[in-house]
């Protein structure tokens, strides 16, 4: 036994030496456990488990984000159940679904100008749909969007051809075009005529009825 620490050590001094990793010592710590008396095969690992995993961490997320706390759950129960390997890969894989998810269903908020002001801020998280008198004109506030794809381009397109049909005139206001490809045009994006201002104060009196 006393060989197998000695070996172990002399292993990990030579690894600091050449940069690698140092020597792995779980053959030695189960013989350490077996010639103690130790019985079960996996009470070391089920002791460090229980020093890893902290059950109050887990039980604060649940309050906070039921979603995230589901992804948790799962990826502890995949460490336990199938091994650290698949749990991380899992976990990994659950968060680029969720972020993805959320990214791609953004909430919509209505804006109000704030009283003396022209400054345009959300005033209640609902759709334009939602509200009981269909809206004369609609300006989507782009100021978050740096990239839009052909789908994207596509959708906005559809929608705006749908608010004419309506006869609701649609606008985009502070629209970064220097930053897209260059395919990405008003024209593109379905919107006749100049319909991209630098405001959303101006897209409003723009698009404003007359005498309105």
């Amino acid at each position: 036994m006393n060989r197998d620490f000695l070996a172990l050590g002399l292993g990990s001094v030579g690894a600091a030496f050449v940069g690698s990793f140092p020597v792995d010592s779980s053959p030695p710590r189960t013989a350490v456990v077996a010639r103690s008396g130790g019985r079960s095969q996996g009470a070391i690992l089920a002791y460090v488990g229980s020093r890893i995993t902290r059950l109050s961490a887990i039980r604060e997320i649940w309050p906070f984000d039921r979603i995230e706390f589901g992804l948790a759950v799962f990826t502890l129960l995949a460490v336990v159940f199938v091994g650290t390997a698949f749990g991380v890969l899992v976990a990994i894989v659950l968060a680029i679904l969720e972020r993805t998810r959320i990214s791609a269903r953004p909430p919509l908020m209505t804006l109000g100008r704030m009283a003396g002001t022209t400054s345009w801020v959300p005033i209640a998280p609902s759709a334009p749909t939602a509200a009981e008198t269909p809206p004369a004109a609609l300006v989507l506030d782009a100021e978050g969007i740096d990239d839009i794809d052909f789908t994207g381009a596509a959708s906005v397109a559809s929608v705006a051809g749908l608010l004419e049909k309506k006869g609701v005139a649609f606008a985009i206001a502070r629209l970064h075009t220097e930053q897209m490809p260059e395919a990405v045009t008003p024209e593109r994006l379905g919107l006749r005529g100049i319909r991209v201002f630098p405001t959303v104060e101006a897209a409003v009196e723009s698009l404003m009825p007359k005498g309105g």
